[in-house]
């Protein structure tokens, strides 16, 4: 595979994520499991043999930060955070689970409904606008090639954005832990199911 645009990755799994709680702009520590996966993404993203000049840049938020430190260990490149791919902020939603507000029983929300859709829902959280201008202003001061660490609502917008998706199609995009998702020329590949070298 010739050198890709971008490479986005998910942080990996957190104490939360095992518990079912919505993070939002919360935090907690990767589980062993979530350093396992940061580390199998290191080794896919070493096999690309990125340029020396790639960048990571991660959420500010510790768990995208931890994870780009445990992939900068197999890539040694230089991390920067940037503000815009924190997580979206989920209100009054933070700290609870889908149970505790009612997606999983159906009751106030149609069947169709994704967990991106209802992650842009929440009371006094941020809109599906808000995060496209931060994806925006992201977008347009980065240069190639970029590892990108975020997290699975900011990064589904992102990945739509530089691959011109539509809301539907970018509401059903994989958000799964130890995955690695490379573009180029505006075409993405999930690397753990590509050969690399």
């Amino acid at each position: 595979m010739k050198i890709p645009d971008y490479c986005f990755l998910r942080h990996g799994q957190t104490a939360y994520n095992y518990a079912g709680i919505l993070h939002g702009q919360l935090d907690s520590e990767l589980t062993e499991l979530g350093k396992r996966q940061a580390a199998k993404q290191g080794k896919l993203l070493k096999k690309l043999g990125l340029p020396s000049h790639t960048l990571i840049y991660s959420s500010p938020l510790g768990r995208a930060v931890a994870t780009a430190e445990i992939i900068k260990s197999y890539c040694s490149f230089s991390i920067k955070t940037d503000q815009n791919l924190s997580e979206v902020m989920m209100g009054e939603w933070q700290g609870k689970t889908w149970d505790d507000i009612g997606l999983n029983s159906l009751k106030s929300f149609p069947k169709s409904l994704t967990k991106f859709e209802a992650s842009l829902m929440a009371p006094k959280g941020e809109s599906f606008r808000d995060l496209q201008f931060r994806t925006k202003i992201f977008l347009s001061k980065i240069s190639t090639p970029t590892i990108i660490v975020a997290h699975g609502v900011i990064l589904n917008i992102l990945r739509a954005e530089i691959c011109n998706l539509s809301f539907p199609e970018m509401s059903h995009l994989s958000q799964n832990q130890g995955e690695v998702f490379a573009v180029r020329n505006g075409q993405e590949f999930n690397l753990n199911s590509v050969k690399l070298n």
